[in-house]
């Protein structure tokens, strides 16, 4: 098996239809597999087991994870995955037709590569505050571009889960998994990829490839475009950041703080200027609160 494709779901059947209906789409000849997890305190009913499978001709496994987080989900899904190549994403995304071809296409070609992330692109109406600045669209848009051309990720910078591809050769060795206290269906709903690939691909590490060609869209249906909402996600990304960088060297936290202060020169509008301080003060606090647990 070439490829796994691993997703949790919280259980929206109209979620999962349109997502299996988009990978049925696909233009991809080698061999993969879907693995869904159903991450719910109650597993999927057999009629809808087998309105999915019957709606494909590629492999389908359903499994069912009661402990509630996408990353227990996750973590159930490499446990019974088959590919070489894992590849995530969400329920609630359409792929392009070429987007299996296209990761598959770069392992290939970038063999000492063992992180890959792809495009994610958003259609929908964003409020000019968000939409002229480069600083939040990550954050409040849920988009990922970082251009036309496949490069090496920066210092620091990791893939979206919703658009991402381990080879799991590298995952099995170190026998790494999700962490259970980030991501969706936690307290801190963000910061699980990073955390999660810093395990065996630290900041400043340059195994972390971005493949332009391999797109998914995918749309945040507005839900933190007002300042308040806006505000909360964005200290909840630094608090995650501020933990994550806990087990990183300390030569790197100070480039990260550098590459930072930076960003300060772009800033576009007041409410810009009020979620970057916000997310740097998430990020004191989240170091402060790792450094605290670590001493005891």
């Amino acid at each position: 098996m070439e490829i796994s494709v691993c997703v949790a779901t919280s259980g929206n059947l109209k979620l999962v239809t349109d997502l299996v209906d988009s990978l049925q789409k696909l233009e991809f000849q080698a061999d993969w597999e879907l693995i869904l997890v159903w991450n719910s305190p109650s597993p999927p009913h057999e009629v809808d087991v087998k309105f999915l499978v019957g709606r494909v001709d590629f492999p389908v496994e359903i499994l069912h994870e009661p402990i509630m987080g996408k990353s227990s989900a996750l973590n159930l899904a490499m446990s019974q995955a088959q590919g070489e190549l894992w590849v995530f994403t969400d329920d609630d995304v359409e792929v392009s037709k070429t987007w299996l071809q296209e990761l598959s296409r770069a392992a290939a070609e970038y063999p000492d590569v063992n992180v890959f992330g792809g495009r994610v692109i958003s259609s929908e109406r964003v409020p000019n505050w968000i939409r002229n600045s480069s600083n939040l669209h990550a954050a409040l848009i849920c988009e990922h571009d970082l251009g036309a051309y496949n490069h090496v990720y920066s210092f620091g910078e990791y893939p979206y889960g919703t658009n991402l591809a381990i080879r799991a050769k590298i995952v099995k060795t170190g026998g790494y998994k999700w962490p259970l206290e980030f991501g969706p269906g936690t307290d801190l709903p963000v910061g699980d990829e990073a955390m999660f690939l810093a395990q065996f691909s630290p900041f400043n590490s340059q195994d972390r490839l971005y493949v332009e060609s391999a797109v998914v869209r995918h749309d945040s249906q507005g839900r933190y475009f007002s300042i308040k909402e806006a505000i909360f996600r964005v200290f909840q990304i630094g608090y995650a950041a501020g933990v994550i960088s806990q087990s990183q060297a300390a030569e790197d936290i100070t480039r990260m703080h550098r590459r930072v202060s930076s960003v300060l020169l772009g800033v576009a509008s007041i409410r810009e200027l009020i979620c970057i301080c916000m997310r740097a003060l998430g990020f004191y606090f989240g170091r402060r609160s790792a450094n605290s647990q670590f001493q005891h």
